[in-house]
């Protein structure tokens, strides 16, 4: 068996869960293109333990919100916190976003329906017998045009001494964990060229991908609106994308970082989507 065929079969039991609907919130704040709620995977908080949060937006047909890079165009979400004392959020855990192109241009995000997950670490004594979280969310969402959105968002929490799922909302924090990308299990390396940078992985036997694509974080290395050239053979995989030529480019690319997703026809014949996380640095490839 394959190292690539292994690594997807024993992902695609946790992907599976992606295809799990999200619940709708009960209350939500309106922008004139999205809905977005404050929720929580328990029911509950408890002392000491890390409590998993989450902003859903529920985003209009033909419009789309954006990733941590938005590609050619647009703003990330992001939100502004007002904590209790002691309580302190982490960044969004951002899963894998969509390619959305636009008249030649190509950003990076989200249509439909998204779940941006955050963790709240929790101080092991809580006042009270209640927690609010509270904070101010910021975005763009676009379609033809691009219309700037905001929203208060509120939650509410008991104090107990042992977390239970929420029925409505742990499904989902489930199923975007299972989207989102893992960390990365093969060699990888960049090969720079004066127009180009080529992504080498040491897979083994990609030829059964498809769909493969490369999500830069830093949005100032890639010309992200230029196709990827992609080769999935039995030798591994490579992915040439052109450069980005304009101010602010670096000169020296020392290390790539993003997302690769890709579908893996090895493990079924409709496969979901996979994801890893990438940190490439540059020099000769590995042995593929």
């Amino acid at each position: 068996m394959g190292k690539f065929r292994a690594f997807t079969i024993l992902a695609a039991a946790g992907f599976a869960l992606a295809v799990a609907p999200c619940a709708s919130a009960q209350e939500a704040s309106h922008g004139p293109h999205v809905k977005i709620s404050l929720v929580a995977e328990t029911t509950n908080i408890v002392p000491g333990q890390k409590l998993q949060v989450g902003l859903h937006q529920d985003i209009e047909p033909n419009w789309h919100t954006y990733w941590i890079n938005p590609g050619a165009a647009g703003l990330p979400t992001e939100i502004e916190w007002e904590l209790p004392q002691g309580l302190k959020a982490q960044p969004i855990a951002w899963p894998t976003p969509e390619r959305i192109p636009y008249q030649g241009l190509v950003s990076f995000g989200y249509e439909r329906e998204v779940l941006l997950p955050m963790t709240i670490d929790v101080p092991t004594k809580l006042d009270g017998d209640k927690v609010t979280l509270t904070g101010h969310a910021n975005w763009l969402v676009c379609s033809s045009v691009c219309v700037p959105e905001e929203a208060d968002v509120t939650l509410t929490l008991p104090v107990a001494t042992a977390a239970t799922p929420d029925p409505k909302w742990a499904p989902a924090f489930a199923a975007v964990r299972a989207a989102s990308p893992t960390e990365n299990p093969f060699p990888a390396t960049i090969q720079v060229a004066a127009k180009s940078v080529t992504l080498n992985l040491a897979t083994g036997d990609a030829s059964k991908l498809s769909d493969v694509m490369f999500f830069p974080t830093n949005g100032k290395v890639l010309d992200t609106d230029q196709p990827q050239k992609v080769s999935a053979t039995k030798d591994g995989l490579s992915l040439t994308m052109a450069r980005l030529d304009q101010p602010g480019a670096p000169q020296d690319v020392k290390t790539l970082d993003g997302v690769l997703a890709f579908r893996d026809s090895s493990v079924g014949d409709q496969p979901a989507m996979h994801a890893i996380q990438i940190s490439a640095p540059a020099g000769a490839a590995g042995a593929m």
